[in-house]
């Protein structure tokens, strides 16, 4: 990952899976990045990630600076970040676009957050956003959060298997969630699949 933020079209992806492992020293060149305005907007989206990466205080004024950008997806990455950090407003504001589909950036939010739902906080919100969620949103806001130990997140899983196991890595995510519950009827159902 030292080797790929040397890499022009990996740099900010390689950046924030090396916060991600608590290398956090990655991510002071690209502080100086994010302040010089010439990132575009896949950049900056890998940056929020590795910017809530850290947990540190000291980093909000770079999300909030980004949060007011005028693209709902770069702003929407950085609210999550935020969110995370227990900033309020930034939490209503993605809860709000988890209960609506129609919203133009819902697919994204809901895929960050289920990436992110380590966090208590997301995790929370992913939940409560659930009955609202259909199709493969709902299985990957499901899985995630089975994932994570999440018993709530676990009957939804299932109520959605009911229809068949998916194919891809939906369905290899879902096998892995239903594993880990070390129910004996997951087991049952992975079996007859």
């Amino acid at each position: 990952l030292k080797i790929a933020t040397e890499v022009p079209s990996m740099r900010y992806r390689a950046v924030s899976l090396l916060v991600r492992a608590g290398y956090n020293k990655a991510l002071v060149p690209v502080l100086e990045e994010i302040e010089g305005g010439d990132l575009g907007p896949r950049q900056l989206i890998w940056c929020c990630e590795a910017l809530g990466g850290t947990g540190d205080e000291a980093v909000l004024p770079a999300l909030y600076s980004i949060s007011q950008n005028p693209r709902a997806d770069i702003a929407a990455a950085a609210k999550i970040q935020l969110a995370k950090m227990g900033d309020e407003d930034a939490a209503g504001e993605i809860s709000a676009i988890l209960n609506d589909p129609e919203s133009e950036i819902h697919r994204q939010v809901v895929d960050w957050v289920s990436t992110g739902v380590e966090s208590p906080v997301l995790a929370a919100m992913l939940l409560e956003a659930l009955p609202s969620l259909r199709g493969g949103r709902a299985l990957e806001a499901c899985t995630s959060l089975s994932l994570e130990g999440s018993s709530q997140g676990l009957e939804y899983l299932r109520e959605i298997l009911v229809a068949g196991l998916p194919r891809g890595r939906f369905g290899v995510r879902a096998v892995e969630a239903l594993e880990n519950s070390g129910s004996v009827e997951d087991l049952a159902y992975i079996k007859n699949q």
